[in-house]
């Protein structure tokens, strides 16, 4: 008797029914409708469209249309739909690292079996063991995962953030030493780099006079080290260094530089020092020179090796050279 048919789809995810239907004149229709769980209802259609609760046993619904004409024909139409309605579970999403230097980062991804993919709201069509993203370039780039089910029932969303850096680090550069012309031993050089961001996981390290010496840091924005001069022996005009500092990712990046300053940690050493034989005595002896007032000795002295400007004394007193 039916001049329209209503149709359900196979799978449902509302505990509302809506549908509509057509009949010849005259046909009462009743609607019978078997839960899952066994129990059945039943209710008089008065016309079409229909918008029917049903409680939300999920499962088979098996559902038997009755209709009966004026000289009391029988005739019924059968139909069944499954209620869904439960969302899967967020899915798992776990990057294969949270910060790197690629363009690119893998996602291995688990949940329900059969479920769509979804990432920020775009399908993905069934979820797959893994993905590969693209990645922002030096940026955070987050991503939403969810799963939705053949019913339509969508899962809550998991956000994964990446990081991507390919940037050295980059910040100020600086070396402090005494302010004079001439370094020694008692003497030291503090080199320092001073990033413009925190740097977690950077590491410094300085190469002066053919060493290398480590930086540290205790907030991962200011990377130090001091090379004390009382190690070193060497005299040097205007030394060179190199600052070399690199991230977590080994993104690296140097700065080269000299000192204003010169480095002498050599103490001076006479080779030799001649002069004419004295005498001091108070008794006559021959072949001897005596000083008298205003008389002058001249001394040579000879070093062993070249100094720029040194100073020469007899005991504690300064002699004039």
């Amino acid at each position: 008797y039916f001049v329209t048919t209503p149709t359900f789809t196979s799978l449902i995810n509302s505990t509302t029914l809506n549908f509509t239907y057509a009949v010849e004149s005259g046909v009462a229709v009743t609607l019978v409708m078997t839960a899952p769980d066994s129990i059945s209802s039943s209710i008089v259609l008065s016309g079409s469209p229909v918008t029917l609760p049903i409680d939300n046993t999920q499962g088979l619904w098996n559902l038997s249309f009755m209709m009966q004409d004026a000289a009391q024909n029988h005739a019924s139409y059968s139909t069944s739909f499954t209620l869904d309605t439960i969302a899967p579970s967020a899915p798992s999403a776990i990057p294969a690292t949270t910060i790197s230097n690629a363009n690119q980062v893998d996602i291995s991804l688990s949940g329900e079996s059969g479920t769509i993919l979804l990432i920020d709201g775009l399908s993905h069509g069934v979820l797959p063991s893994s993905t590969t993203l693209n990645l922002v370039s030096n940026s955070v780039t987050t991503f939403q995962f969810a799963l939705q089910d053949l019913a339509g029932n969508l899962s809550s969303a998991v956000t994964v953030s990446v990081t991507q850096d390919s940037l050295p680090p980059s910040g100020v550069v600086s070396v402090s030493v005494p302010d004079q012309e001439y370094l020694v031993s008692t003497n030291s050089i503090e080199f320092i780099f001073v990033s413009n961001q925190v740097e977690p996981g950077a590491n410094g390290v300085v190469n002066f006079l053919s060493m290398d010496y480590i930086m540290s840091s205790t907030d991962q924005i200011r990377f130090s080290t001091s090379v004390s001069l009382s190690l070193i022996s060497t005299e040097w005009d205007t030394p060179d260094y190199t600052l070399s500092i690199s991230d977590a990712l080994t993104n690296s990046t140097s700065f080269s530089g000299s000192l204003t300053n010169e480095i002498d940690t050599i103490s001076p050493s006479l080779s030799s020092a001649t002069t004419t034989p004295i005498v001091f005595s108070t008794d006559f002896l021959p072949e001897s020179t005596y000083v008298g007032r205003d008389y002058r000795v001249l001394m040579d002295f000879e070093l062993s090796k070249v100094e720029q400007e040194v100073q020469v004394y007899y005991g504690s007193d300064l002699i004039n050279t």
